[in-house]
């Protein structure tokens, strides 16, 4: 048993696109980082990284605009965009291998990108709730799944096994507990 809904889906790379990731569309697939380009490769960049602004930055402004056609063209449930977590997103800023060779050598840096993902992951969450007008403590998850109330956000976190757990506890946990948090929990 599933609830339908709709989702405005761009493949995995949305608030990627947003920090700057080039995006490329390939045919008959979702859309993609470009691996060859990371618009973060130095704890200097990280330092400049600005968290992005949903109205004009990357695929964001594509996502708003097919949430608010969404909303005017159905009776459906509407859902939030493919969620990459904090890990997932730092990790196609970067690239694995940076970003591992950041939170070792440059720790501080490492928590700087963690915080201004997360910080722009809530945003943009809230964004979108706010244009289809979903509660902030409750949504659709994905995979059709009605989480009900005090479960707000849902996002994947694929990218957890390339780490060690003590690397996961230090530089992933609080942000994927503050972005949870701010949704009243989540999935």
């Amino acid at each position: 048993d599933f609830v339908p809904y709709l989702m405005p889906c761009l493949g995995t790379v949305v608030t990627a696109s947003a920090f700057g990731c080039q995006i490329e569309f390939f045919p008959k697939q979702d859309p993609a980082a470009n691996p060859r380009f990371y618009p973060v490769t130095t704890p200097e960049d990280v330092r400049k990284l600005e968290i992005p602004d949903p109205s004009r930055d990357g695929l964001m402004p594509r996502v708003l605009d097919f949430l608010r056609y969404m909303k005017k063209n159905s009776f459906l449930p509407i859902g939030i965009t493919d969620l990459q977590g904090p890990l997932t997103t730092a990790n196609q800023l970067m690239g694995y291998d940076k970003l591992i060779y950041l939170m070792a050598d440059y720790p501080t840096a490492a928590h700087q990108l963690m915080e201004k993902v997360t910080e722009a992951l809530i945003r943009w969450v809230k964004v979108q709730k706010e244009v289809i007008g979903e509660p902030l403590t409750e949504c659709i998850a994905d995979q059709q799944v009605y989480t009900g109330k005090h479960a707000g956000v849902w996002f994947s976190d694929d990218d957890a096994v390339i780490m060690s757990p003590k690397y996961y506890r230090e530089f992933v946990v609080p942000y994927n507990s503050r972005l949870l948090s701010a949704f009243g929990g989540g999935c």
